[in-house]
């Protein structure tokens, strides 16, 4: 489910309510896919308020607990992290309960009541909060439990996949990390196969693979050291694997013309003579490629086989500012790349 999805499906949620009909989403994928990420990406975008709770840490008196009063007679103490009508009124609410099928059942007793009907002893939730839970599923090995029948026959259950554009664009916005991007883009991130990878290490192994949570670490990591990042580092996050062959691909980076001798003579830099190279190379250009630089890097990539010109230029889709150029037009529209295209 790419991240669109995701806002079209807690748009309608937020829609429904407004006519009193109750959604309840759940979210499942394996640990680190980036479900709370892209909830609270939602929440910002939206400008929504976004509470948010780790419901394996919760406590039945968490929620709610019968405490001395002033008159000496118990009354119950409602959590303030719980969007109570009183508190949140018509504000939109995004209610995020992490790690729900590691709820204690004691405590769902309490959670159920509030997903069924909005409310707990006397006390509802705001009408424009939308609940939102995220778990891991069975399947993942991940400490989940199982949901009661009368939980989760009123959830609306969806699968949250990796979308590695998606994920790079995230990355983009946040990290100076061309390097990483390139390798990304040229080798998408597998977090499903990786996490079955980390599952067959021996027992007593950390559980270290490479996922958008983890590859979040090494991006920022590398904003900060650059191609100085070690292998040691990354595999505290990612594993061994991983970090080995990232590492290798920043030594290939190292050895990769400068871009801007490229920018500035694009007819007198050597094209590496190793396939491995030039793809490297095609794929960071695309990185740094913008509408001042565009005329130099076309002339030094029509030195490079057709496959590779393609691959650059469908490279390029995430920069539709370069479309109306006149490099690029006339690029894509030469009788070389025509006949690429079209295969005749």
């Amino acid at each position: 489910m790419k991240y669109k999805q995701i806002e079209q499906i807690l748009d309608f949620g937020f829609k429904a309510l407004e006519d009193g009909f109750n959604y309840v989403y759940g979210y499942r994928g394996e640990p680190g896919t980036g479900k709370t990420q892209k909830l609270l990406q939602y929440a910002k975008n939206r400008g929504y308020k976004c509470i948010q709770i780790v419901g394996s840490c919760l406590s039945p008196t968490d929620i709610a607990a019968p405490m001395p009063g002033k008159e000496g007679y118990l009354e119950f103490y409602f959590n303030n992290q719980i969007p109570w009508e009183d508190l949140v009124g018509d504000e939109k609410v995004l209610w995020f309960i992490d790690e729900a099928t590691n709820i204690h059942p004691e405590t769902w007793k309490s959670g159920q009541k509030l997903i069924n009907e909005r409310e707990l002893m006397g006390k509802k939730l705001g009408k424009n909060v939308l609940i939102v839970l995220a778990m891991n599923r069975s399947t993942d090995k991940a400490g989940s439990g199982n949901l009661t029948s009368a939980v989760s026959n009123r959830i609306s259950f969806y699968d949250m996949q990796y979308d590695n554009d998606e994920f790079l664009e995230y990355l983009e916005e946040r990290y100076d990390c061309p390097p990483l991007i390139t390798y990304l883009t040229l080798k998408p991130l597998d977090p499903s196969g990786n996490f079955k990878t980390a599952l067959g290490l021996p027992a007593g192994e950390p559980m270290s693979w490479a996922n958008p949570r983890t590859v979040e670490r090494v991006a920022y990591r590398f904003h900060k050291v650059g191609h100085e990042v070690t292998v040691e580092d990354m595999k505290a996050d990612v594993g061994i694997g991983w970090a080995t062959e990232f590492k290798g691909f920043l030594s290939i980076i190292n050895e990769l013309p400068n871009v801007e001798k490229i920018t500035n003579n694009p007819k007198s830099v050597p094209v590496p003579d190793q396939v491995n190279k030039q793809y490297a190379l095609t794929a960071m250009l695309s990185q740094y490629v913008n509408k001042d630089n565009i005329t130099p890097f076309k002339e030094f990539m029509q030195r490079m086989d057709i496959t590779l010109q393609l691959l650059f230029v469908r490279l390029l889709k995430k920069k539709p500012e370069l479309f109306v150029t006149k490099a690029y037009t006339d690029w894509i529209m030469s009788p070389q790349m025509q006949k690429a295209v079209l295969g005749k």
